[in-house]
């Protein structure tokens, strides 16, 4: 049986970047969006931290969860995403 697998609008990623940082995002168009980063172009954390690679990419919008596991993971001035960025 050939079975489906039903595609996913929007995806959440994490970043590693330089200086020990993680940035976490969500976007529908993913590949967009990490050319955007990589280019100095993304965000106000990875123009500041260059990224350096994609560590996960998980289906839906879990950019929360995955900010706050980071954040408790990496400590709170090492991850940035949903509602925290640099200087907040």
């Amino acid at each position: 049986m050939n079975k489906t697998i039903p595609l996913c609008n929007e995806v959440t990623y994490v970043l590693q970047c330089q200086d020990s940082i993680y940035y976490v995002g969500k976007t529908t168009q993913l590949k967009n969006r990490l050319n955007n980063h990589f280019h100095g172009k993304g965000s106000r954390v990875t123009s500041r931290h260059k990224p350096l690679k994609l560590v996960k990419v998980v289906a839906g919008d879990v950019e929360k969860e995955l900010t706050l596991y980071g954040r408790e993971k990496y400590g709170t001035s090492n991850c940035y995403g949903y509602c925290y960025h640099e200087g907040n």
